[in-house]
């Protein structure tokens, strides 16, 4: 674990703001010409940064430290405007940000803590010393942070994964997810495969399949009952989906099964 060591002259905050993105905003970092680090806390909404052949995908409550020795171009959701707490600072003993195992980028935080130290940064009086002692404990969570993340990516999909089983038949929209937590629906769709190992598409499909099948083999309702209830346009759609899933007709699976009733 990585220590902040709280020397006040090698920490010189160059700007620090709240900003609130309007619409059609983005940003690509080479343009500032800014040498040194500039820090994110999100508030609100979310953002896509793309350091190379790297792409992170930011939502509220996320730390982001940019190395501006490197360039970075950020978008965001227009319907989910981004809104965050910034600092633009160098660091002379900033060597350490670069010593492996730490990947200076992306860290979960703790909004409510984050949030109380941003505002008491903004409040200090322009004086450094004064400022570093709020910005030191933000820089140290950062570090500790990234050493021990929390995968909230994984709990997104375990949420989205839940939601799918206990109703297979809601339609499936990703689009409402991707802007409530600041993801691109690629994204959310590749990280769902590589955990799940399907799209959150096929995963939907197949617990469709599996609740017809129960209710076939264990319910008095008719196919085109079963097509309505898991919310198929009609009865013939819902035949070829399960035939091609399945196998076989619904008919003939409840007949393979014990005999059609």
């Amino acid at each position: 674990m990585y220590t902040i060591v709280q020397t006040y002259q090698s920490i010189r905050l160059l700007h620090i703001a709240k900003s609130a993105c309007e619409p059609e905003w983005s940003w690509n970092s080479d343009a500032n010409r800014w040498t040194g680090y500039h820090l994110w806390f999100v508030l609100s909404g979310g953002a896509q940064i793309c350091v190379g052949q790297e792409e992170y995908h930011l939502a509220a409550g996320d730390l982001f430290l940019f190395d501006l020795a490197r360039n970075h171009c950020c978008t965001h959701d227009p319907l989910n405007p981004l809104t965050v707490y910034s600092a633009y600072f160098h660091w002379d003993d900033a060597a350490v940000l670069c010593a492996p195992p730490f990947v200076p980028q992306r860290a979960v935080g703790q909004r409510t803590l984050n949030s109380a130290l941003f505002e008491r940064l903004l409040q200090a009086d322009a004086d450094d010393e004064a400022r570093c002692l709020w910005f030191l404990p933000i820089l140290h969570q950062l570090f500790t942070e990234t050493q021990c993340p929390v995968r909230a990516e994984n709990t997104l999909i375990d949420q989205l994964r839940s939601d799918i089983e206990s109703h297979p038949e809601r339609t499936l929209h990703l689009d409402a997810l991707c802007r409530q937590y600041g993801y691109s629906k690629n994204h959310l769709i590749r990280l769902f495969k590589a955990q799940i190992g399907q799209t959150p598409y096929e995963y939907h499909l197949d617990r469709k399949i599996e609740k017809a099948k129960q209710l076939i083999l264990y319910s008095n309702l008719s196919y085109a009952d079963i097509a309505q209830l898991l919310n198929y346009a009609d009865g013939n759609h819902f035949a070829k989906q399960f035939t091609k899933r399945a196998g076989l007709t619904p008919r003939q699976y409840r007949k393979h099964t014990f005999g059609d009733r």
